[in-house]
């Protein structure tokens, strides 16, 4: 069975529903726009629970809004987007998931407001839709391109 895969420029008709592909990018962006401003609220409501979050030093589940505060007030990890203050979201592409979502390959560009720098990085997203729009069930870091 062969795994559909919709890039940026070709995307299959019917493979990804009109406005989807817009839709993720509208959700990556306030959820960037969350993470770059550390505000949990924003940051906790782009999750499905219980998530899974690979990439650490051990995979984490987070059991609903109350990790993601826990984790941003106990976390004792410098924060690596300290002074980055615009952040990018670029969706790379769209993989259909057969739980009735997307896996979806974001590359993060921060950047600080004094121009003196970036930093990226990447990740692979499971998401689905609901009916406030999408959210994350599962996300892995990636290596950068």
């Amino acid at each position: 069975m062969e795994r559909a895969t919709h890039d940026e420029a070709d995307a299959p008709a019917g493979a990804v529903a009109p406005g989807t592909r817009s839709g993720l990018q509208e959700f990556f962006d306030g959820y960037g726009r969350a993470l770059a401003s550390g505000d949990p609220d924003g940051i906790a409501i782009a999750f499905d629970y219980p998530s899974l979050v690979l990439g650490g030093p051990v995979p984490v589940v987070l059991s609903g809004p109350a990790a993601i505060h826990a984790a941003l007030a106990g976390d004792a990890e410098p924060d690596p987007l300290a002074g980055f203050t615009e952040v990018d979201a670029r969706i790379d592409h769209v993989d259909d998931a057969a739980v009735g979502g997307w896996w979806v390959a974001v590359h993060w560009t921060y950047r600080p407001d004094d121009g003196s720098g970036h930093w990226h990085e990447a990740y692979r997203y499971l998401v689905r839709p609901v009916a406030h729009g999408f959210v994350i069930t599962a996300l892995a870091r990636v290596p950068c391109d």
